[in-house]
């Protein structure tokens, strides 16, 4: 297992948190907050943020702090429905 902040070992898993489509995933920061929480408090490197048309990856090894929504974002990651295609490359070579 590879050490990470804090003495903290990678699992090898990760989380996906879903929400509906009325939720905006790039501006509520409750959601945005729960899902860095249980990821980090799961020792799982990053959270998957979808409404299941956008995608958000956060790096999830750095401690979440309340207000601080877009710490941890990865904008390289920031999918949305009709980009998936022309992103694969950076998601093949990030998973």
């Amino acid at each position: 297992m590879k050490k990470v902040e804090g003495g903290r070992e990678e699992t090898g898993r990760e989380a996906v948190e879903a929400k509906k489509l009325a939720i905006d995933i790039d501006d509520d920061k409750d959601a945005i907050s729960q899902a860095k929480q249980h990821a980090w408090n799961s020792t799982i490197l990053f959270a998957v943020l979808t409404d299941f048309e956008q995608f958000r990856l956060y790096d999830t090894t750095l401690r979440p702090i309340p207000n601080a929504s877009t710490r941890g974002w990865d904008a390289d990651l920031a999918l949305d429905h009709d980009g998936h295609e022309s992103q694969w490359d950076v998601v093949t070579a990030t998973f």
